[in-house]
């Protein structure tokens, strides 16, 4: 009995002890986790009140790639997102890339997540189905389609360490859910501006914005004592493509020489269909001189093209009237009217050709000097 006492005695406190220590344990990772938790919250609220002041879709990729590596640290990903071609471009990524052999992006046939609509996950060497566009099989893979306004605009990949995913599921379908909302807006704020500032068909600029432009653009120039070169297009003949080939052959002519002349321009230069068959071209920088050989090399581009519908060629031809800053004007009603009064010229002199805009007589033209 006594022996019996003295076991109960030692035994009793040490069981005592030992829950007490598996107890504070418990509380200890319990504690852990709801800090993880909470400290995931509060970058996830951090996070989407930056997308959501985000002006572009510019600055909101670089908002991911600062923060996505906050919430899954040890592990690499991409957000990627489908772009007009149907392909899924990268936009950010993190750590070890987990496409690092498709670093531009992927096939939508690659992510089984696309293909589904839904969360893919595939664990480290289970010699299961994995996404085409992850890494090696030596790591956890988990891609999550995104989506917004009832379409798939990517996806979110992560790859982690071996037995990983399942953990990181849940804040990752919460981080995208996040992303999604705030990028989704922000592609739905784009395509309604770009609705507002662009021709439909040929996806150049429109007539409104380009006279706004046109006139921000020589202030500037008046006050840096910069030239603008304008350049005014009609279509030759276009009366008759449509007569002959129909609306649908006018149409393609008319994407055609859009195609040309985005080609042929700088990315800072102004491409716009005024109507009909009229485009016109703002090169800002551009002196009369630079703005004639652009012309002229827009011109002879256009003629070379070859065109055919329904198995009928198509022929042609453009011309062009030149005008610029200062030599013709210091607004951009003065500058569009001298390039078209050179159009006019160039159409009723034989078409297919370039001509400058006459100096105005009594003109008052700024000088660059």
């Amino acid at each position: 009995a006594a022996r019996r006492n003295l076991r109960s005695a030692i035994i009793a406190p040490s069981l005592a002890c030992l829950f007490m220590a598996l107890t504070l344990a418990l509380l200890r990772r319990e504690l852990n986790a709801r800090r993880v938790a909470e400290g995931h919250l509060a970058l996830l609220l951090e996070l989407g009140d930056l997308l959501q002041a985000s002006r572009t879709l510019d600055e909101a990729y670089e908002v991911c790639r600062k923060y996505l590596p906050r919430f899954f640290e040890g592990s690499a990903g991409v957000l990627a997102l489908l772009d007009t071609g149907g392909a899924v471009v990268t936009r950010a990524s993190w750590g070890r890339s987990s496409s690092e052999h498709v670093p531009h992006g992927f096939a939508v046939d690659a992510c089984w997540a696309l293909r589904r609509g839904q969360p893919f996950a595939s664990e480290a060497g289970d010699g299961g189905v994995r996404c085409a566009h992850v890494g090696a099989p030596g790591a956890d893979a988990l891609c999550l389609p995104l989506a917004a306004h009832g379409e798939q605009i990517g996806a979110l990949s992560i790859s982690s360490p071996p037995g990983t995913a399942a953990k990181l599921r849940t804040l990752a379908e919460s981080v995208g859910e996040q992303v999604s909302l705030a990028l989704g807006n922000l592609i739905l704020r784009e395509e309604l501006k770009a609705q507002s500032i662009r021709d439909p068909l040929t996806g150049l600029f429109n007539r409104r914005y380009t006279e706004e432009t046109l006139e921000r653009e020589l202030k500037g120039a008046a006050r840096s004592k910069a030239p603008v070169g304008v350049l005014m297009i009609d279509v030759d003949h276009f009366k008759r493509v449509n007569d002959t080939h129909g609306h649908d052959g006018g149409d393609l002519v008319l994407k055609a020489i859009a195609d040309v002349l985005r080609a042929r321009t700088r990315g800072h230069d102004v491409v716009s269909r005024l109507g009909g068959e009229e485009l016109l071209v703002i090169l800002p920088g551009a002196s009369l001189e630079a703005a004639e050989e652009k012309a002229e090399a827009l011109r002879a581009a256009i003629a070379k093209l070859e065109l055919s519908h329904r198995g009928r060629r198509i022929e042609v031809t453009a011309s062009f009237g030149v005008s610029a800053f200062p030599e013709h004007g210091s607004h951009g009603a003065e500058l569009t009217r001298a390039a078209d009064q050179a159009l006019y010229t160039a159409k009723r002199t034989g078409r297919d050709r370039v001509v400058t805009a006459a100096a105005p007589a009594t003109a008052t033209a700024l000088s660059l000097n």
